[in-house]
């Protein structure tokens, strides 16, 4: 039995479902984590992801995700990302 774990993004701790994933070509949707009140003008939100999830119809975005902000760590846009202590620490590192 082969299986592909994909441990980035929404799972089924984060977010209540697991992001699509095609284990014939190992192509995958990221799909960001939730995330409550945002930063005004750094609002993110689901519908930012509809393009990618188009990519894989059989797999709909939960509607419990549809209207909520997403979580942006990392943030593909400016190829930054940080942990919780790096944030603290006010320290930001690129994203390869």
């Amino acid at each position: 039995m082969r299986g592909i774990l994909v441990r980035v993004g929404t799972d089924q701790a984060f977010g209540g479902w697991n992001a699509p994933v095609d284990p014939g070509s190992g192509e995958f949707a990221y799909v960001p984590i939730p995330d409550g009140t945002q930063r005004r003008g750094l609002e993110t939100s689901y519908w930012q992801v509809q393009p990618t999830l188009r990519r894989f119809p059989s797999v709909p975005l939960p509607p419990a995700l549809v209207g909520r902000a997403t979580h942006l760590d990392p943030d593909f846009a400016h190829l930054t990302g940080r942990s919780r202590h790096e944030r603290q620490a006010g320290k930001v590192h690129p994203c390869w």
